[in-house]
């Protein structure tokens, strides 16, 4: 409690210490393409998306880039089995029609995508990042569970397919 009266003290004491920034207008370090969030679908009972208010919101404030988290659910085997790999190849269209659009994460996350591409202030300049936080589920512990990771050198070989076949889907992106 001692401290409380002497922090105006210290707080004008820092000021007198500011430093000096100067801007040369003809240096640039990064192009700066856009602002944006993530998506996220784990309770889409609470996730504002689909809410024309959020949606507004989102345009008007500029937004024109949505980061994509992978739904490892999207590319699930048959059986349902976690530990089964689903082997994406070199034929595009043929790694598209594995995956799972219509799982309730990524119609969501689809819908509030095709919207910003037509209703973004600057539509051209709409992307769609995918981060790759995680290996797929196939590559964790050994129940398939989506918090281990047994860290498999082969995890490469599937994420740049798992990339270019969402920006093949229709959704403008980077990987």
């Amino acid at each position: 409690m001692k401290l409380l009266p002497a922090i105006p003290i210290m707080c004008a004491a820092a000021a007198l210490h500011a430093a000096t920034v100067t801007v040369n207008e003809n240096v640039r370090h990064q192009q700066i393409v856009g602002w944006g969030t993530c998506l996220y679908g784990s309770s889409l009972a609470s996730m504002p998306y689909n809410d024309p208010a959020w949606r507004a919101a989102y345009r008007n404030l500029g937004c024109n880039i949505i980061r994509l988290a992978m739904e490892n659910d999207a590319l699930l085997d048959a059986s349902g089995n976690h530990n089964v790999p689903v082997v994406l190849g070199t034929n595009l269209q043929q790694n598209i029609s594995k995956f799972n659009f219509a799982i309730p994460a990524l119609a969501m996350h689809g819908s509030m995508i095709q919207w910003l591409a037509a209703n973004a202030l600057e539509p051209e300049r709409m992307v769609l990042v995918g981060s790759l936080w995680t290996p797929p589920h196939w590559m964790k512990g050994p129940t398939g569970s989506k918090s281990e990771y047994t860290g498999q050198p082969s995890a490469g070989e599937y994420f740049t397919p798992w990339m270019s076949g969402d920006y093949s889907y229709g959704s403008p992106g980077t990987g």
